[in-house]
């Protein structure tokens, strides 16, 4: 297994793999079934696992072992899953002189900016005392703006802002 994510994901499923096919192999009798749940770039969605835990295909009960190496000292009993936004802000293009009478994007989208770190602030309030996060460190369910970009001109007023992140 090489490329990126060998030592973190990748890794972790050529493990399952091997070991799924050591517990067949062996013929150790299990008192239920095993399924490897794979997921494709977990870090923007994992979409495919909660598309089979939705259609049913983990019954009630069921046990999932999550391969991921956050810490040799951790086991973890959730996941936050993660899916990537984009937010697109209008404004008016215009040069600076007009800077009075048109919408530059950057101002309503800073306000975005701001009102989504206030949200993260409280989406880290609302699970603090949560057992299930327990383990995730002080950003258990992380929310942010990673990237923001705006104006085509230094002298010109920004027709739009697009701002993208991370809700996790």
């Amino acid at each position: 297994v090489y490329g990126r994510g060998s030592a973190d994901m990748k890794a972790g499923c050529a493990v399952a793999l091997v070991a799924l096919r050591i517990l067949r192999d062996s013929g150790v009798e299990l008192d239920g079934d095993v399924t490897a749940q794979l997921i494709v770039d977990e870090e923007a969605g994992g979409n495919g696992t909660l598309d089979a835990v939705l259609a049913g295909r983990y019954p009630p009960g069921s046990a999932c072992i999550m391969l991921e190496p956050t810490s040799p000292d951790v086991l973890l009993i959730s996941g936050r899953g993660a899916q990537f936004f984009r937010l697109r802000v209008p404004g008016q293009e215009g040069g600076t002189e007009y800077y009075r009478d048109l919408v530059n994007a950057i101002d309503p989208a800073i306000v975005l900016f701001e009102a989504v770190k206030r949200h993260a602030l409280m989406r880290e309030a609302s699970v603090a005392g949560s057992e299930l996060y327990a383990s995730h460190g002080r950003q258990k369910v992380p929310l942010a703006i990673t990237t923001f970009q705006a104006g085509a001109w230094p002298s010109t007023l920004a027709g739009e802002a697009v701002l993208e992140g991370t809700i996790e």
